[in-house]
């Protein structure tokens, strides 16, 4: 993908040149001071693109169902994951799954923040398994103080 950035001030300036830089680039990085830069492209691009992730997202999915294919991107996750080594077995196989079903519903919504933090929290569990103090203060049962009164439902959600 071919980007060139431009500053803000001259789309406000000079708007038909920057949107022609469209017609030799995919988009056109909007460089701002003080703030995250914009990316301007077209609907068209923008919509190849998520139907690619969607593309993406259903090839994966069809694979997990396939167990010599599942296997194969089992053996190849700490390639991408390598935290994914900390994890039990078992984990691992529960991290593809959620993985890519978490991809693919973020894929038909073209919204991928719930995938971001599906590997967040996998990776942070990961953390947890490094650790064999961390993970056997954590996997301790809790017992309530038996002098506090009992949290009542109401409680629980506030």
């Amino acid at each position: 993908m071919t980007t060139v950035t431009v500053p803000w001030s001259k789309l406000l300036q000079q708007p038909n040149q920057v949107t022609a830089e469209l017609a030799t680039n995919d988009a056109v990085r909007l460089a701002r001071r003080g703030a995250e830069d914009l990316i301007l492209t077209t609907a068209g691009r923008d919509r190849a693109q998520s139907d690619d992730a969607d593309l993406l997202t259903r090839t994966f999915a069809a694979l997990v169902k396939r167990d010599e294919a599942a296997r194969g991107l089992l053996l190849t996750l700490p390639e991408i994951f390598p935290w994914v080594r900390f994890l039990p077995e078992d984990a691992v196989r529960e991290f593809l799954v959620e993985f890519v079903e978490t991809a693919r519903a973020c894929a038909e919504i073209q919204r991928f923040t719930a995938l971001h933090q599906v590997i967040v929290e996998w990776k942070h569990t990961a953390e947890i398994h490094s650790d064999p103090e961390l993970h056997a203060q954590l996997s301790q049962s809790f017992e309530p103080d038996p002098d506090l009164p009992p949290v009542t439902p109401a409680e629980e959600t506030a």
